[in-house]
């Protein structure tokens, strides 16, 4: 009988270049940040992002800390209007883990929102070229997961059947269809009351998304965001996943509601700490990050 095939040791070389990414991910975010904000919240926003409860896997050899350090360049490039320059790291992005066609959905956010203002902010020809260009080659790049996985393996819609693999544990094999998985899940578990805290988590987040608080950190930012959002709700079931997929989102935490006071700083430091210990046991340990 033929023995099951052992897991590929991890190489030191590839914690390396985890850690080293991260830390570049840990700069790009504050340099990021310092474009937008204050220094308070920019500082405290990498404090949290360097101490929650995903912490961990920014020491593992794990593609979360590459694609989160070429995010954030792709969105200080795009602060600074040097939209030309976001493809070449995006496409790069788009080929680490999936999810670079929300940047790509989140410039042409940009595109429509600067195309609206160009009577009070000049849109020049350049920029319009250069952000048309990044946006299309990172989708393009993006969607190619699914026909590179057909034509290797052989098996029609062979991406979409792996992913949906994760599903399986919790609803069995279903179709899949967008805009979907959350209300899946939470319908099968909690019924009516489910299908209402998803709609509830839903217009949380929206209505986040439209506070002063966050508005003032800038439409690349807040697009970014809000693409994201639109991506993980469309395409992705919640389970102990989601956590370490919402660090994109970690831009989000220069809110300064999360850290205005001595007291709110000691809450949510110690929240987080807390929880790293909580994500280390269920996530890591007990099921899978």
């Amino acid at each position: 009988m033929r023995e099951p095939r052992r897991p590929e040791p991890v190489l030191p070389e590839e914690v390396a270049l985890s850690i080293l990414a991260s830390a570049g991910a840990t700069v790009l975010l504050f340099v990021l940040l310092r474009r937008v904000t204050t220094p308070h919240s920019a500082w405290w926003a990498v404090v949290l992002f360097s101490i929650g409860p995903l912490s961990f896997v920014f020491v593992l050899a794990y593609a979360e800390s590459l694609f989160l350090a070429l995010l954030f360049a792709c969105l200080l490039l795009a602060v600074d209007r040097r939209y030309a320059w976001i493809a070449p790291l995006g496409v790069v992005a788009a080929f680490t883990r999936p999810g670079a066609v929300a940047l790509a959905l989140g410039l042409a956010f940009l595109f429509v929102v600067r195309w609206l203002r160009r009577g009070e902010d000049p849109f020049p020809l350049g920029q319009r070229i250069g952000l048309v260009a990044s946006g299309l080659a990172i989708a393009v790049a993006g969607v190619a997961w699914a026909p590179i996985a057909e034509a290797v393996t052989g098996t029609t819609n062979a991406y979409v059947r792996t992913e949906m693999a994760w599903w399986v544990p919790f609803i069995g094999y279903e179709e899949f269809v967008p805009l979907t998985p959350w209300f899946r899940l939470a319908g099968t578990y909690l019924g009516v009351v489910g299908i209402a805290i998803v709609l509830a988590i839903a217009v949380a987040f929206v209505l986040w998304l439209r506070s002063s608080h966050i508005r003032r950190l800038g439409i690349e930012i807040t697009a970014s965001a809000a693409s994201y959002g639109l991506y993980i709700f469309a395409v992705f079931m919640p389970q102990q996943s989601i956590f370490r997929l919402l660090l994109p989102l970690s831009p989000l935490l220069a809110d300064d509601r999360l850290h205005s006071t001595p007291l709110r700083r000691r809450w949510v430091v110690g929240t987080a700490v807390g929880l790293q210990a909580a994500g280390v046991l269920l996530l890591w340990t007990i099921g899978w990050p």
